[in-house]
């Protein structure tokens, strides 16, 4: 079991030492249907979502992402889950696009099928290993449980037993010989690095297990009963039609933050709500995020949750994909998060030949015994 949860351990790792640049990779290989020239004005939401689902034919757009930055496209989500998937996760969509469109012009740059596209698939197999997601996730959320206990247990096995035994337990010998130097990076470098791997794993298992949130939760002191629900929305005969009220919402949602630079936004398009996700910065340690909705009768806001209404556990929700992918304060974090990663999926090569070495080294002691 040891050997097949290392070999999980390995692909994950480095499967997260390359998505952590997915940003980065997107816009290098992607960047002449994401990258655009900035304009005057933008054109209206309902303009380039029109824009998009003419590309896309008779699938139903799901939502847009945007990145407040001039020189970015506007990303439209179309996404099926197909009705009777295989045991892998080139069968779980029966389509799964990105179309790309200029907010200045609601033209369509480009289509990106997700279901084959190579960056995109980095944070499959780190999620699910390539494998359907209902057997794939379990595989990976299992393997990082086991994978915590193990960086635990070698802790223990590290934590030094006498006071001259300190400074050997923090010092890699660069000189010494290869089995040697294999054993410090893998038990000194594993004692560096084991909060910010334990850091990466507990914000990973969020979207594994339900009971895993609940116990941070709990741990946070907030039980189910202390999170907003966001009520109904206004019923009544429409003023306006959707695509008026879609823009009235969305000139609203970029007013409200003149003062507070937003940094994204999510809007998954439902024509019994207009839905806006936002996240955004005020100068603070950490973004920050609110969610505003908007009536699809008249397109006025009739509900908002702001970062000061959020308890404990919903701002740690907010923020936690940033730490797990290492993107929370940008560059610096991401480096962490890179060479942690790359760290991680070491350990159990290392450890492996920590191991090989010990049984050979066993073997002529167990011979001698049975010749006596």
């Amino acid at each position: 079991m040891g050997l097949t949860i290392g070999v999980i351990v390995v692909i994950i790792s480095l499967a997260a030492s390359v998505f952590v640049w997915n940003v980065e990779l997107n816009r290098l290989f992607h960047a002449d249907i994401i990258k655009v020239e900035p304009g005057k004005q933008v054109r209206p939401m309902s303009e380039m979502l029109k824009s998009a689902q003419l590309a896309l034919d008779d699938k139903p757009v799901n939502f847009v992402h945007i990145v407040n930055q001039p020189d970015l496209a506007y990303l439209f989500v179309a996404r099926k889950e197909a009705a009777k998937p295989g045991y892998t996760y080139f069968s779980e969509n029966e389509y799964f696009l990105r179309v790309y469109v200029n907010p200045y012009t609601a033209k369509v740059t480009g289509i990106l099928d997700m279901r084959y596209e190579p960056i995109y698939l980095f944070r499959v197999l780190h999620q699910q290993l390539l494998l359907n997601y209902s057997i794939g996730h379990l595989f990976v959320a299992i393997s990082s449980l086991i994978y915590v206990l193990m960086i635990i247990t070698g802790l223990i096995l590290w934590f030094p037993r006498n006071k001259g035994a300190w400074k050997q337990r923090f010092n890699i010998k660069w000189n010494a010989s290869s089995k040697r130097l294999n054993h410090d990076v893998h038990s000194v470098g594993g004692a560096y690095m084991q909060p910010l791997l334990i850091i990466l794993i507990i914000t990973g298992l969020v979207w594994s297990f339900r009971w895993w949130q609940y116990g941070i939760n709990a741990l946070l002191g907030v039980s189910e009963k202390d999170f907003i629900t966001i009520p109904k929305p206004p019923a009544g005969k429409a003023k306006i039609g959707y695509n008026d009220a879609l823009d009235l919402a969305f000139n609203n949602a970029w007013k409200q933050h003149r003062q507070k630079p937003v940094l994204e936004m999510i809007s998954v398009f439902d024509r019994q709500n207009i839905a806006i996700s936002i996240e955004y910065t005020d100068g603070g340690l950490t973004p920050k995020g609110e969610y505003r909705n908007y009536s699809v009768v008249d397109g006025e806001e009739y509900f908002v949750i702001g970062h000061d209404d959020f308890n404990i556990a919903q701002k740690f929700r907010n923020i936690n994909y940033g730490i797990h992918v290492g993107s929370i304060y940008g560059l610096p974090t991401k480096i962490i998060a890179f060479i942690v990663s790359l760290f991680s999926a070491s350990l159990p090569v290392s450890g492996w030949y920590i191991w090989l070495n010990r049984r050979k080294k066993s073997r002529p002691n167990a011979k001698q015994k049975s010749e006596k």
